[in-house]
């Protein structure tokens, strides 16, 4: 079942639950004239909006608010108290529909729907959280997937591969020992993609690591009078994190941020204060480029799915287009 279905076929369910509740006793009722005629109607039809008041009462607050909040106790409580409160009401309105012919007395035949209805209740919300968390969960698998391969066809491309080695190559001739040091980040820029893949959490400190390979070998195409500046934590253990989250942020400022001008620069800032990860970047883009274009692609798309994906309600990503300049500032709860 499609995620973006689930909540016309959980309404499409309930809609024919109701149907099935309340039309039944109508249909096995062998006294139907005198039902439609007589106060039954009127105690019938107050009986089951205070009943199906109480389904979604307990459906979309008790269970979320009081359930998923507080805990067990409190909602027994208050699902006690709601019932409770039916309970009187309904008593009270057999009381006036009867004309007062009829001294007050509890009716504790009314006891069973409202017990029905509050398990129905209770089980349907929990079944429907327990299948939309599964739904996420297959979702979340399989975007993941989609978008390590993507990330993997985008990132390390033959092209970024042929410059990369190209430059060692360079290295080589000139500077055998920074060259080594750059087949080194290479070879663990890769290993640490290929490996995360298979995970759903990696240490933060891995991811920084990452990130600090990717920009060294960036920095071999780079001038030496390129405006860098770089700011990442050196701790970050014990900390877990979704794997190659971050470096969309740090690619795209790459991407984007090179023209081959005087006047280009990126800024790449990640710091950890109080269980949030706070990440900065900055760089200037040609505005002819289209902020279309800066936006598509592996880049901030791939990134901003799986932070609603991963990170649902626990992030805040702000992205900040000015002229020629482009910068994004992403709040992350870890």
């Amino acid at each position: 079942m499609k995620f973006r279905y689930f909540n016309q076929v959980n309404g499409a369910l309930q809609l024919l639950g109701w149907l099935l509740f309340i039309g039944m006793p109508l249909i096995a009722n062998k006294n139907r004239a005198e039902f439609w005629t007589g106060s039954s109607l009127l105690h019938y039809t107050f009986q089951h909006v205070l009943l199906v008041g109480l389904f979604y009462g307990n459906y979309f607050y008790l269970i979320p608010k009081k359930l998923e909040l507080h805990g067990l106790g409190i909602y027994l409580v208050w699902l006690l108290c709601a019932a409770l409160g039916i309970f009187l009401c309904l008593n009270l309105a057999a009381l006036f529909t009867s004309g007062g012919n009829h001294p007050f007395s509890l009716r504790t035949n009314s006891i069973v729907p409202i017990v029905q209805i509050a398990a129905a209740s209770s089980a349907w919300r929990l079944l429907a959280d327990y299948v939309q968390f599964r739904l996420r969960e297959l979702k979340l698998k399989t975007e993941k997937e989609q978008a390590e391969l993507r990330f993997l066809r985008s990132q390390i491309t033959p092209h970024f591969l042929f410059n990369t080695l190209n430059n060692i190559v360079a290295q080589i001739r000139y500077n055998p020992l920074q060259a080594e040091k750059s087949v080194v980040r290479l070879s663990q820029l890769m290993r640490y993609m290929l490996s995360s893949g298979s995970l759903n959490k990696v240490d933060l400190s891995l991811e920084i690591d990452y990130i600090r390979n990717y920009i060294a070998l960036q920095q071999l195409r780079l001038p030496k009078e390129f405006n860098l500046s770089v700011d990442l934590p050196e701790a970050g253990n014990g900390i877990f994190i979704e794997p190659l989250l971050l470096i969309g942020f740090v690619e795209n400022t790459f991407k984007h941020g090179v023209h081959g001008d005087e006047q280009d620069f990126i800024e790449i800032t990640i710091r950890l204060a109080n269980q949030k990860l706070y990440l900065h970047t900055r760089n200037r883009f040609k505005a002819d480029s289209g902020i279309r274009e800066i936006e598509s692609g592996i880049g901030m798309a791939n990134v901003k799915n799986r932070l609603e994906l991963c990170y649902p309600g626990h992030y805040v990503l702000s992205v900040i287009q000015q002229k020629e300049l482009y910068s994004t500032e992403l709040q992350l709860d870890l």
